[in-house]
């Protein structure tokens, strides 16, 4: 009988979401007509954005970015959208304190990168589905990767 309370004790603590299964995924990103980010062009003023992105069950997530235009130069900023539908797509405003009273827009992940790569980790938003905006302020040339932390 003892044996029996452990064992069922021990598949209860198994069902928890504290041994639920977790995993990195690391992937290069397309831009939504299919094309790879890689030595990515985006001319001054253009804004293009990245491949529809599964967000609803992420975790963690992080985007790897390279500017590195030959000659130097370039300038490009990165925010998120998200959707609920795919054919709507919102930036998120945030109530920056419970005082406040007023909303503002989501900050971006990073603004003026330049001859830089950086890895920026975030913590998504709630909504089905997201994507990055990239916003050229000068010509310049891009590699993206998105890394997320999913819940099997």
């Amino acid at each position: 009988m003892k044996k029996l309370i452990v064992a069922i004790s021990l598949i209860a603590l198994m069902a928890t979401p504290s041994f639920s299964a977790r995993r990195t995924v690391t992937k290069k990103l397309y831009d939504i007509t299919g094309t790879t980010i890689d030595n990515y062009t985006l001319s001054a003023g253009n804004v293009r954005y990245s491949e529809i992105i599964q967000a609803d069950n992420v975790n963690k997530s992080a985007i790897i970015i390279a500017e590195d235009k030959s000659g130097g130069g370039g300038d490009v900023s990165v925010t998120t959208e998200y959707s609920i539908d795919a054919s709507t797509w919102d930036t998120v405003y945030i109530l920056p304190s419970a005082t406040s009273g007023s909303i503002i827009a989501d900050w971006p992940l990073i603004n003026n990168l330049s001859n830089a790569r950086r890895y920026i980790e975030y913590t998504p938003r709630v909504g089905p589905l997201m994507r990055y905006k990239y916003t050229a302020n000068a010509d310049s040339q891009i590699n993206v990767w998105h890394s997320y932390q999913i819940e099997d």
